[in-house]
């Protein structure tokens, strides 16, 4: 079964790749990366040596070093590194890269690719009346790997060093843009009376996610031929499946809003969207026997003031128990036990007076 902390743990390290509604910042400036670890200009903000960061909308800057026209109206660009992007291949499939840093600025921007010959290559449709690129640019593309967790390793002076949970940088170089989270705005609470009242306490008129557990329900077995939920027996694998049900209650502050449109707009819109890209489909717990994963149990409107407006989502994790999971029949300090003989006796024609016994020591080298 999963708790609260495991539902926030969750939020905390892929929510603020999603959106930015419930992240507090810190402003780092002239960012780059070095061995895997991120150093930059603190604009903003006092970290300290082991705090912990949420890093999230990294791109990096991959520099080009060669362009050539190809004489057909395209061109082929050469990257100091190994980039990432991949030439579309079916129908209707387009896919984009991004430059930069380019003179004449005209090449900067989106781009359709139209070839990857490899992986230090790209090829794109040359703009319309763009002369050959005099200063080469970079290319912005996304590092791969999920960035996560990072810890503050160096402060001096204005300058901070961060150090990644996860190496996901493959190669040296600037970082383009970057977002240092030192806070979500995400709690977990018993009810939605407590949370209530710790959003209200916050006052900072800013959205707030509160993850609250509710009921654990038992779906019936479709195998069990009276009313019961399940009639299992000690010969049974005995799985039940339990369905552990969550909700996240987002206050959305409505000070300037009277009709609590805007509020809404963003509780059915970004606010949902986000929620569904970290939660529909995650498996939380590895102990359940069938690893099922989350999905949306429902959302909807809760209460609206003129102070903040509620909305609530609702999930549920399916979970699987067997006879693993319950009483074995021994104490609960004997969770194993050597298997070294096999007594038998064989009642033949179901007489007693008739008896076939057998003692198998299963010793590889029996005692002398």
């Amino acid at each position: 079964m999963i708790t609260p902390r495991d539902v926030m743990a969750h939020l905390w390290r892929y929510l603020p790749s999603v959106t930015s509604l419930f992240n507090e910042s810190l402003t780092v400036t002239s960012a780059t990366v070095a061995s895997g670890a991120i150093t930059g200009t603190i604009a903003s903000g006092t970290p300290i040596v082991g705090q912990t960061l949420l890093l999230s909308g990294v791109k990096v800057r991959n520099p080009i070093t060669a362009y050539i026209d190809n004489g057909d109206g395209t061109a082929r660009f050469t990257t100091a590194n190994d980039h990432d992007q991949t030439e579309p291949r079916q129908r209707l499939d387009t896919q984009q890269l991004t430059l930069g840093g380019i003179t004449p600025s005209i090449w900067n921007g989106a781009h359709d690719i139209l070839g990857v010959p490899n992986r230090r290559t790209f090829e794109i449709a040359i703009p319309a009346g763009a002369t050959a690129p005099t200063v080469p640019g970079y290319l912005i593309e996304q590092p791969t790997g999920v960035l996560g967790i990072g810890t503050v390793s160096a402060v001096v002076g204005t300058t901070v060093t961060i150090q990644p949970a996860e190496g996901i940088f493959h190669y040296d170089g600037a970082i383009d843009t970057i977002t240092v989270n030192t806070k979500i705005r995400a709690r977990a609470a018993a009810d939605i009376t407590r949370a209530e009242a710790i959003y209200t306490k916050q006052g900072n008129g800013k959205p707030f996610i509160f993850v609250i557990m509710t009921d654990v329900s038992v779906s019936k077995d479709r195998h069990t031929p009276n009313d019961g939920l399940a009639t299992f027996t000690k010969q049974d694998m005995r799985l039940l499946r339990l369905l552990q049900n969550f909700a996240v209650a987002v206050f959305i502050p409505t000070t300037n809003d009277v009709g609590g449109d805007n509020a809404q707009h963003m509780a059915y819109g970004e606010i949902y969207e986000a929620l569904t890209k970290i939660f529909y489909g995650f498996g939380f717990s590895d102990q359940s026997a069938i690893q099922y994963v989350t999905v949306s149990a429902g959302h909807g409107p809760g209460l609206y003031n003129s102070a903040y407006y509620l909305h609530v989502y609702d999930w549920q994790v399916p979970n699987v128990v067997t006879f693993e999971s319950g009483f074995d029949g021994q104490t609960p300090f004997i969770t194993d036990v050597a298997f070294r003989d096999i007594n038998q006796s064989l009642y033949v024609n179901d007489s007693d007076k008739a008896i076939m016994s057998m003692a198998l020591d299963l010793d590889e080298e029996p005692l002398p």
